[in-house]
């Protein structure tokens, strides 16, 4: 699958990385995390080769544009977690002593937390408090790029909705069983994969062709209704990011990226009914994922029934009782097309599974 680097800089931002890659685990593709963006400090750029020095410099030698690149890539590469939260620990406290922005540390903090914490309630204040410290950047005039398009909002949109959506599932519904200790940590690195793809490009993205359909899904009917809501979604990705197209970019972004959900998620339920008993046919995307646990064809433990759960929650926005309770991280666009790139990358997983 070809990515991009998702650079749109800031505390969720230029620090945007795959947060897999940040942990040392996950898939292999997706941004590398790198850049902070745009800071307004001009002190000049001092050598940096590890965590000893970084932590000697003070809150000004930190906010340089070029220490900060350097900062993320020395703190990246500490081997243990657990470690990486010390320093970014320590590198907030330097920041504070002058009130300095730390979006990029506490973004950072966030994804760990998120990845070796037992639950999520940690994880997800630091973004929200990344969130916050990109807002104070933007007000400040040190970059110009919305909080509302940068990371941690967007990471945010993908996670903190949805993780409340599984706890609030009952023990014997499957969903619940996500967030296993078994289970959970595959599922945040999905969630964090989706985020991931949010960066490539609409015309970067994979696509497949009605041959790879065909080695996908065996019915006929099954595969036309595929083929047409998966090359729509992929024409619809392309107008919104094309210039002069005849559309409101600003306004007809939710409603589009609703209707795009709903598309791909009828390319997951085409996938899923392909492989049930006909008498599935006709009932809903969580009557049939429930169907399937039972049966034993939907696994906890797979990429797939992350996914599909996850898209399983988005697509019920289609509706305006779900919808209009989203106060804030709105299922935008750059949402709906990560929701896209997770279908390819499911797809690939399932093409190449004999």
């Amino acid at each position: 699958m070809t990515t991009n680097h998702f650079q749109h800089n800031g505390a969720g931002a230029g620090e945007n990385s795959t947060a897999s890659a940040i942990a040392g685990t996950g898939p292999s593709f997706g941004p590398q995390v790198l850049s902070k963006g745009t800071v307004a400090n001009s002190t000049e750029s001092i050598p940096l080769n590890n965590v000893d020095e970084l932590l000697r410099l003070d809150a000004a030698q930190l906010r340089n544009r070029e220490n900060w690149h350097k900062m993320d890539r020395i703190v990246c590469a500490v081997p243990s977690n657990a470690e990486k939260i010390r320093v970014w620990e320590q590198v907030c406290v330097i920041l504070d002593k002058n009130h300095s922005i730390k979006g990029l540390p506490l973004f950072r903090l966030g994804i760990l937390h998120l990845l070796e914490d037992a639950d999520e309630p940690q994880g997800l204040t630091l973004l929200e408090q990344a969130y916050h410290e990109d807002k104070r950047e933007k007000e400040q005039k040190e970059i110009d790029v919305p909080a509302e398009r940068r990371g941690a909002y967007l990471l945010l949109a993908v996670v903190k909705d949805f993780f409340d959506y599984l706890r609030a599932k009952k023990p014997h519904e499957w969903e619940s069983g996500l967030l296993t200790s078994h289970n959970r940590k595959l599922l945040v690195l999905v969630l964090f994969t989706v985020y991931d793809l949010i960066g490539v490009h609409a015309l970067d993205m994979q696509t497949f062709t009605i041959a790879d359909l065909q080695k996908l899904i065996k019915s006929d009917a099954l595969r036309r209704f595929a083929g047409e809501n998966y090359f729509c979604t992929q024409n619809l990705l392309e107008m919104f990011t094309l210039q002069r197209q005849n559309i409101d970019k600003v306004n007809d972004q939710y409603p589009l990226a609703r209707a795009i959900i709903g598309l791909v998620g009828g390319v997951l339920e085409a996938i899923w009914v392909d492989r049930m008993p006909p008498s599935v046919m006709g009932k809903t995307l969580g009557t049939i994922l429930t169907e399937a646990h039972k049966q034993g064809i939907l696994k906890l433990d797979t990429r797939i029934a992350a996914l599909s759960s996850l898209l399983l929650f988005m697509r019920n926005h289609v509706h305006p009782g779900r919808d209009i309770k989203r106060q804030r991280y709105f299922i935008n666009m750059d949402v709906a097309k990560g929701c896209k790139a997770a279908l390819d990358w499911t797809i690939s997983e399932l093409l190449r599974t004999p």
